[in-house]
């Protein structure tokens, strides 16, 4: 069975539409800038409140304008299967309410009671796991229809978090540098969907080939220094598909073990010459919205044979050599491999193609 992918949106500082952000991204801007919090300077990539119009929860409106934004590109309204994700959901609700604070409290509270949605949260492969679950659920024939949405806003718990473990940079991150130092936090919302039906689409989609998942028990919060997770999962992504990416959307954190760990996994497999990107250095880690959206900002790529660059890359600081690019690389592209790796040992990869 044919799975198809599409009618998607991101919000984020870089915009509002996933077209808009696709533009400011091979343009080189960033949405990373300097904030000071609670007296001491980060460099954030922060959606700025002004700009939109909301009472309470701005997690829950922008959830909402997400996928009502989505909505809006298929013609199928009814029937749906929803799957939210999110690395801290409304953590800054902890402090008030253990119940509010649930990712299934506050998605509940977007889609209402008769909604029928899952809730995925697995640290920052949260998004790509989402998608793939979506992909499971359509496959199994347990839906036709599923909307996808990554989500996650900065806030002092997570802060607080990152600080504690030494890996932030005081500016903009460089993915996979020699210079690299750590990375930057940043929010965003990401929507996509899936289905089986190609003819919902108002637009043209894509089609997800299959995606997959592993776990590489090392650490709580550090990968594994040979890859094998992520080498796992990519080897099935890639086993389904029966094509080799044109580019890979890697998960490129800017921190020093974990784009370690990914350039041993991709050259261990031989992709060590394909176009890699990441996508950090303009929106940020935005954590379980992560997977989503550079899923998504792909997806535009490959519509316009654009494989992004990693803005900011100037000399490769990896042990094993990989081919990272700084500028937009254009070509007559057919598919690209997204992957993500993250906390508790998690990875996650899947490969989407033109139809």
């Amino acid at each position: 069975m044919r799975v198809f992918i599409g009618a998607e949106n991101i919000i984020s500082p870089l915009g509002s539409t996933a077209e808009d952000c696709f533009t400011n991204v091979i343009e080189g801007r960033t949405g990373i800038k300097e904030y000071w919090i609670n007296k001491e300077k980060y460099s954030i990539s922060k959606i700025d409140r002004d700009n939109y119009s909301f009472d309470g929860s701005f997690w829950q409106y922008l959830l909402k304008a997400s996928i009502d934004e989505s909505l809006k590109k298929v013609n199928q309204q009814k029937n749906l299967i929803y799957v939210v994700s999110s690395a801290k959901g409304e953590i800054d609700k902890i402090d008030r309410s253990i119940e509010e604070f649930g990712l299934s409290y506050s998605v509940k509270s977007v889609l209402g009671n008769d909604a029928n949605f899952y809730c995925v949260s697995n640290a920052c492969i949260s998004g790509l796991l989402a998608i793939n679950l979506a992909y499971d659920l359509i496959q199994s024939g347990s839906a036709n229809t599923v909307v996808v949405s990554g989500i996650d806003l900065v806030s002092d718990f997570v802060i607080a978090g990152f600080k504690s473990l030494f890996a932030l940079d005081e500016d903009r991150c460089k993915p996979y540098d020699k210079q690299r130092k750590g990375l930057n936090l940043g929010e965003a919302v990401g929507t996509c969907i899936l289905s089986n039906d190609i003819s919902i689409y108002k637009e043209a989609p894509l089609q997800y080939l299959g995606g997959f998942s592993n776990n590489d028990a090392n650490h709580i919060s550090g990968p594994s220094r040979t890859g094998e997770g992520l080498k796992k999962s990519v080897q099935r992504a890639l086993s389904v598909s029966d094509l080799k990416p044109d580019f890979i959307s890697a998960h490129g954190t800017a921190t020093n073990y974990n784009d370690g760990m990914e350039a041993q996994a991709f050259h261990s497999l031989g992709l060590h010459d394909i176009p890699i990107n990441s996508l950090k250095s303009y929106f940020g880690h935005t954590l379980g919205a992560a997977g989503t959206i550079e899923t998504i900002i792909s997806m535009q790529g490959l519509r316009r044979n654009i494989a992004p660059g990693t803005l900011g890359f100037q000399r490769l600081g990896t042990e094993k050599s990989i081919r990272v690019h700084s500028d937009c690389i254009k070509g007559d592209f057919t598919s690209f491999l997204k992957t993500c790796s993250g906390f508790g040992g998690g990875n996650a990869a899947g490969m989407i193609k033109k139809l």
